[in-house]
């Protein structure tokens, strides 16, 4: 099993092993020293072709995901229901197709998977935003035909948004998962350089892409922002294509053979014509629920799935700029201005944290590097536990033992731009401080882990075992939804914060465990055994 790792052979699939030569020393695969595709992955063009491509991606997908959210608000003015069956539905919508659409990755050639993720996200967004352009124009027309036609809408919306959502996801698993190693050629230096330029590239596009929106919402209303985005996607998927096509051709590796009789569907569809008896293997109806099963083992088998554990620990989380914690810091004093600088300077530092990530990877070896990043995020989250028992905290550890605050939050005179100063600020100043911090350690260890998954799942399987990995980040994510839901009162935040920290302690534990059992020779510092020291 692979999970009983005893050397160093063992981490790495046989077609990404370096090459022993005579003097016994480790080097490199040859075709990093030999042979013309390592000129292809120097040249400074394709580089910038890949990265250019993926900031129109990611900038149309952070401007469609903001905007569905307030889209969600104009629809149903009157009730947060709507926005919360949304956020469920796409959590689940990734828990349980995420494998199905990463096997289908595994078993189509690369261009063609690239092409029709990119197609068919164009078409989900647009046809998204063409219905939500219609309902706004036409609302009261919709209204009056009573509430079928309501939920028929709504239901309509949520589908097209989920569909555009896995396309998406596919592409996502397409060029960040597989296009990416094998343009690096599996050279850990320059893929931690890639995937770390690409990490800067969505936060950056994270961080500004809301704001555009915003504007164009604010000034030409949300009509208009539905037909800007429905135009954009239109053009720039042209551009998108042109741009991955040219990277395809210059990239020789990129257009090798891929066996997908090797892939988790593959496997599945030789074992059904070889056992023609079996009804269960037959029936169409169970397809998806095999490959989900398949997917889930595939996952299993590898040495870093504990690490992924790790990482999906992460996303069961009050403590990040999501929506809840928002809300909270409102309740608090905190204004939107103030709220706005504050999301910025999180992700100014989880940008500085992408852009480190190179040295950690380049001085201490992924699995040294992910431990600390961890730990430094264990640590900085460390304050937000503080933060429960300190003046200005809500929480109440026995319930009506603390006199409730007089009047709303804004009710009193002593205001200003900034903050709320009616209400002790130390509380949230502290949780808010430790939130902004630890995004540095978050995206390195985020990006710490991919890679080393990169580096050690073969080939044929990189789409089935990134797509269950999507799944378990949503299933915490969606434990995450449920346990806010039990405990929505700002009284009852503390328990959020001491459960979600929890959650990250026990992420740091699965990867010290993981760390535990990786071979001793890994972390050797001789130059001789480059090739390992970095996966």
């Amino acid at each position: 099993m692979p999970g009983d790792v005893k050397d160093t052979k063992q981490l790495i699939p046989e077609h990404q092993k370096p090459e022993r030569c005579d003097n016994n020393t480790m080097t490199e695969r040859s075709s990093l020293t030999s042979g013309h595709n390592n000129e292809v992955t120097t040249k400074a063009p394709t580089n910038f072709y890949i990265y250019f491509s993926h900031f129109l991606t990611k900038w149309g997908e952070r401007m469609w995901t903001f905007a569905v959210g307030l889209y969600m608000i104009y629809i149903s003015p009157d009730s947060l229901q709507l926005t919360a069956v949304y956020g469920l539905s796409m959590c689940a919508t990734i828990l349980l197709f995420g494998p199905v659409i990463g096997d289908w990755i595994d078993s189509v050639q690369r261009l063609r998977a690239a092409r029709l993720t990119l197609i068919f996200q164009t078409v989900f967004v647009i046809l998204s935003s063409a219905i939500i352009y219609c309902f706004l124009l036409w609302r009261d027309w919709v209204l009056s035909l009573g509430d079928w036609a309501k939920y028929t809408t709504y239901a309509i919306i949520i589908g097209l948004v989920a569909a555009s959502l896995l396309a998406n996801t596919a592409n996502t698993i397409t060029v960040e998962r597989d296009w990416v190693v094998q343009m690096c050629i599996f050279d850990p230096e320059k893929l931690a350089t890639m995937t770390a330029r690409m990490k800067t590239i969505d936060l950056t596009c994270q961080i500004l892409a809301p704001v555009a929106t915003g504007q164009i919402m604010t000034f030409l209303g949300p009509e208009a922002c539905a037909i800007f985005i429905a135009g954009w996607n239109v053009v720039t998927v042209i551009l998108e294509y042109y741009l991955i096509w040219k990277v395809y051709n210059t990239v020789s590796a990129l257009r090798t053979y891929k066996d997908v009789s090797k892939s988790v569907s593959g496997k599945a569809k030789e074992g059904t014509d070889k056992e023609n008896s079996s009804c269960f293997a037959r029936c169409r109806m169970f397809s998806s629920i095999t490959t989900i099963w398949r997917g889930w083992k595939t996952y299993a088998n590898y040495d870093c799935f504990l690490g992924g554990l790790a990482l999906a620990c992460l996303y069961m989380t009050v403590l990040g700029f999501d929506s809840v914690t928002v809300g909270y810091a409102k309740l608090q004093g905190l204004r939107d201005s103030l709220l706005g600088i504050m999301m910025g300077l999180a992700g100014l530092l989880g940008i500085i944290g992408t852009l480190t990530y190179p040295v950690f990877s380049r001085k201490l070896g992924l699995p040294r590097g992910g431990l600390l990043s961890m730990a430094i995020l264990l640590s900085l989250l460390s304050m937000c536990v503080v933060s429960i028992w300190v003046p200005g905290s809500p929480f109440e550890l026995y319930p009506g033992r603390i006199e409730p605050r007089n009047g709303t939050v804004g009710s009193n005179k002593e205001t200003s731009s900034w903050v709320d100063t009616s209400i002790p600020l130390l509380s949230i100043i502290l949780l808010m401080t430790g939130i902004i911090t630890a995004r540095f350690g978050l995206w390195i260890s985020d990006l710490c882990i991919n890679q080393m998954f990169m580096l050690t799942v073969k080939e044929e399987e990189r789409g089935v075992v990134f797509g269950v990995q999507n799944s378990i980040n949503q299933l915490m994510n969606l434990l995450k939804f449920g346990m806010v839901t039990g405990l929505p009162l700002p009284s009852q935040f503390g328990y959020l914060i001491m459960i979600s920290f929890s959650s990250i302690a026990l992420g740091n534990l699965l990867y010290l465990i993981f760390y535990c059992r990786l071979p001793r020779q890994l972390f050797s510092t001789s130059p001789n055994n480059k090739a390992y020291t970095k996966i």
